[in-house]
């Protein structure tokens, strides 16, 4: 992540530098222990901040031939509210399956809110649990619930899916997705060298858990180019946006 914090960007407009050093005076450590996913201050935190669930879509977007980079921020930093039977199905057996997890592996998953980047604090990361050991993070753990988990089980659920490959035994996880991207960033921000990934079915609560290791360079590259879009095209809007809302307040036209 020190890497990150190094990469060059072009030179920020004062009211753009005054924005991106107010995100390294919040209290990093309340922000990760006592902050609960979904709750508005949960949602505060990650709404100006590059988050690991969208980051590549913004990678993606910025070899767009033709962006719009104002209409991607505004849309980015002011998201609409999305529910459907997919993302609810993940929501109400994302819990069932941490603790199928914890049974099968004896080992007890910690919780917590929005983790903010210590060097790079216009980042974020909302894990779905942690394994300490020693008193530091060891071990990320990232759950998916399938909507076809819901009748089918998790063989039938596997072959379903776009973003792994099963080659006898072997489990790879496809590079160029945004849930490879997710914890890779989650790898990055927490210092942490592996990922178990669990698929949980809730038909018969079958599962596959796998590890993926930290990918340093590809988490790097997509940071690196991330940050360039972020200071360069994205920032300002997020100034531009709490100066028209000043004026409103004090009816300046």
């Amino acid at each position: 992540m020190k890497k990150v914090a190094l990469v060059s960007v072009s030179t920020l407009k004062d009211c753009c530098y005054e924005k991106l050093i107010s995100f390294y005076k919040e209290d990093i450590l309340v922000s990760c222990i006592e902050l609960e996913s979904n709750n508005a201050e949960w949602r505060k935190i990650r709404q100006h901040r590059v988050t690991g669930s969208r980051v590549y879509k913004l990678y993606t977007y910025s070899s767009n031939k033709k962006p719009d980079w104002k209409n991607k921020s505004l849309s980015y930093f002011n998201p609409k509210s999305f529910k459907s039977k997919y993302t609810n199905h993940g929501i109400k057996y994302e819990q069932e399956a941490i603790k199928e997890y914890e049974k099968y592996t004896g080992t007890t998953v910690t919780r917590c809110g929005a983790v903010i980047s210590r060097s790079n604090a216009w980042m974020s990361y909302t894990p779905d649990g942690v394994i300490v050991t020693n008193g530091k993070p060891s071990l990320l753990l990232e759950v998916k619930c399938p909507y076809a988990g819901k009748s089918k089980g998790i063989t039938e659920v596997l072959s379903s899916l776009k973003y792994i490959k099963i080659t006898g035994e072997s489990v790879v996880f496809t590079e160029r997705h945004e849930y490879y991207a997710q914890i890779q960033m989650g790898m990055a921000i927490l210092n942490i060298s592996s990922t178990a990934f669990m698929i949980y079915a809730s038909s018969d609560s079958s599962f596959i858990i796998f590890d993926v290791p930290y990918n340093e360079n590809y988490i790097f590259n997509i940071l690196a180019n991330v940050k360039r879009s972020y200071c360069d095209k994205m920032i300002h809007y997020i100034c531009s946006e709490e100066i028209e809302n000043v004026q409103k307040e004090n009816n300046i036209v």
